[in-house]
């Protein structure tokens, strides 16, 4: 009956709302026996004991009594589920966004449209399974044993014929539910491939436009949409087709019910009065059975929506057993003082190296290519390492294998002789610090961005982290200082700008290796050599391993490496008759 250990995790975590639940919709379903009683003793003494009108009234408030707290009840039962499933999504979307922050999500082409999703779609779907399906099915367990005991008392005959047919109801809904599981689960597969598609449209819409793709783009996501709208509709005939087979059964079982009474009734075996209270009883017996598979869709598409919620949650803790680690530049890791910009605190990391890649073999998930083969890579502590190469060849696979972002198909990751899994994922967070060629800038502060909005960060640092990274000039000038607003993705600022967010990001977060993806590829020869002096202070002292797509970027290189075809491999020292031969082009042989 779509049962998930996790789901009912998260609601035995809010258990008082669930007992609530329970308790209301327990004495609702006592009001309905009361209410059955009394409205038969009320019409038995009008008709058939002549009971004077003024009389009656003795007989009227007991119904009119029962009604409204009925009423009240199921009122309850309604608040007290949707508080359920309300407090639920909310702690899920807390833990998700947690999750995003932390960084413990791994950024895999299609994850930011999943994960986008997820965060919508999918704990919103949520929200029905755990305030419609989940109280349903537990009332669905009760309210019916609770009515058949009741007519026990009165009609042996009719508490047989209902204790047959009940069972038919979750069969059918089992049956039908079988059916429908896959197509809810293909449905939401293919939701999250539409979202991600729509994402990347979305985040590459300058680029589609410039190349005039944007029209064939269009109809793709249309082809897109329609596919899904089609499986969409299938889902919704298989629900329709079980609403039918339920209401067609629960209707036979209270017509059997009405046709045996009414024939006992004639032979004058079963007296009027316990004849129209079963009469009443039955449609109520029936009637949780029928809502819960009216809201079994909802509690196969809020299933189907777990596994991907709880796929994102448990990821980081995945991770960490297997010796993957988060992203490191959300936070600041504790233990590193953003004040030792020089990496004096060397000796504290000096047990994590030599940090290896032994035998590795590295592929992308969902496909069968192998970027990287066989790969041996180690890095000594303090030492600067270049990695050259074809564009599409490996680096940047490499470094995203370091920092753990990527797990390897064959071959482990070490740090001081000890695998990567033997190290909790937000202690090796710590030591990787990632530089790009484009970093993201979010819509918020100065401060902020240079932070990532840590709760617990003081100005002085962030301030010593801008100063280090030649900020200190541009933010003086501005009106509110590091409090100035910047917009999503270096809106309203420089490339330059950005570029030294970005490094002073790397100097507050101080972590002992460094990994540069060339962010002064994009700039002008001006900008560029003022950076390289704020790079020349940020590697001072650290491990670092530079993605080099200029061949100024290897002067300060102790070992060069590179790859092609998907192996590592060392080339001897360029010289200087080689750098000035290649400095007019500013590229490597053979381009990356």
């Amino acid at each position: 009956m779509l049962f998930d250990r996790q789901l009912w995790r998260q609601a035995r975590s809010h258990s008082l709302a669930l007992l609530f639940t329970l308790i209301s919709g327990l004495s609702a379903a006592a009001c309905t026996v009361l209410q059955a009683y009394f409205i038969a003793k009320l019409v038995n003494a009008a008709f058939l004991e002549s009971v004077l009108p003024g009389e009656l009234l003795g007989y009227v408030w007991p119904v009119a009594v029962t009604v409204l707290f009925r009423a009240i009840f199921q009122y309850l039962t309604d608040i007290t589920s949707a508080e359920l499933g309300l407090h639920i999504k909310e702690d899920l979307r807390e833990k998700l966004l947690q999750k995003i922050q932390s960084g413990a999500l791994t950024r895999s082409a299609d994850r930011s449209g999943e994960t986008i999703s997820t965060l919508t779609d999918g704990l919103e779907t949520l929200d029905p399974y755990f305030s419609q399906y989940v109280p349903q099915l537990l009332l669905a367990a009760v309210v019916p044993v609770a009515i058949l005991v009741s007519i026990t008392r009165n009609d042996w005959l009719s508490f047989a014929i209902l204790l047959v047919t009940a069972p038919l109801l979750p069969v059918f809904m089992i049956l039908l539910g079988s059916m429908s599981q896959k197509s809810t689960n293909a449905q939401w597969q293919k939701l999250h491939r539409l979202g991600s598609f729509f994402f990347e449209t979305i985040q590459g819409i300058h680029i589609l436009m410039s190349f005039n793709l944007a029209e064939a783009r269009g109809r793709e996501l249309t082809e897109k949409d329609a596919s899904y709208r089609s499986l969409t509709m299938q889902v919704l005939r298989l629900t329709f087709l079980s609403a039918f087979v339920l209401e067609f059964i629960s209707t036979i079982g209270t017509a059997v019910i009405a046709v045996e009474i009414g024939l006992r009734l004639l032979t004058g075996s079963l007296d009027f009065r316990t004849a129209l209270f079963v009469l009443l009883l039955a449609p109520e017996f029936y009637l949780p059975l029928r809502q819960l598979g009216a809201r079994f869709h909802a509690g196969m598409s809020g299933k189907a929506a777990a596994v991907q919620v709880f796929k994102l949650l448990g990821e980081g803790a995945e991770q960490a057993g297997m010796g993957m680690y988060s992203h490191p530049t959300l936070t600041q890791p504790q233990g590193i003082s953003s004040s030792a910009s020089d990496g004096s605190n060397a000796d504290e990391y000096s047990r994590y190296f030599p940090v290896k890649l032994e035998s590795v073999t590295a592929r992308y998930p969902d496909t069968e290519k192998e970027i990287l083969s066989n790969v041996d890579l180690s890095l000594d502590q303090g030492a600067h390492y270049a990695l050259i190469g074809p564009s599409g060849e490996g680096k940047t696979t490499l470094a995203m294998m370091l920092m753990g972002m990527l797990q390897p198909v064959e071959g482990q990751l070490t740090f001081g002789g000890r695998p990567a899994i033997d190290y909790p994922a937000d202690e090796l967070a710590k030591l990787f610090c990632w530089v790009p060629q484009a970093p993201y800038i979010f819509a918020g502060t100065i401060a902020e961005n240079i932070c990532l909005f840590d709760p617990a960060a003081q100005i002085d640092l962030i301030r010593q982290a801008g100063r280090s990274a030649m900020l200190e000039s541009w933010v003086e000038d501005l009106p509110d200082g590091y409090q100035t607003k910047v917009g999503e993705r270096g809106f309203s600022i420089s490339t330059g700008q950005v570029q030294r967010l970005a490094l002073a990001r790397a100097f507050y977060r101080n972590s002992p290796i460094l990994i540069l993806d060339e962010p002064t590829a994009s700039l002008d020869v001006l900008l560029e050599e003022d950076l390289v002096q704020s790079l020349e202070i940020l590697t001072r002292g650290r491990t670092v391993v530079n993605i080099a797509h200029r061949m100024g970027s290897l002067r300060n290189s102790s070992k060069i490496l590179k790859i092609e075809e998907g192996k590592l491999y060392p080339v001897a020292q360029v010289q200087d008759s080689d750098l000035r031969l290649w400095q007019d082009d500013r590229t490597l042989k053979g381009g990356s």
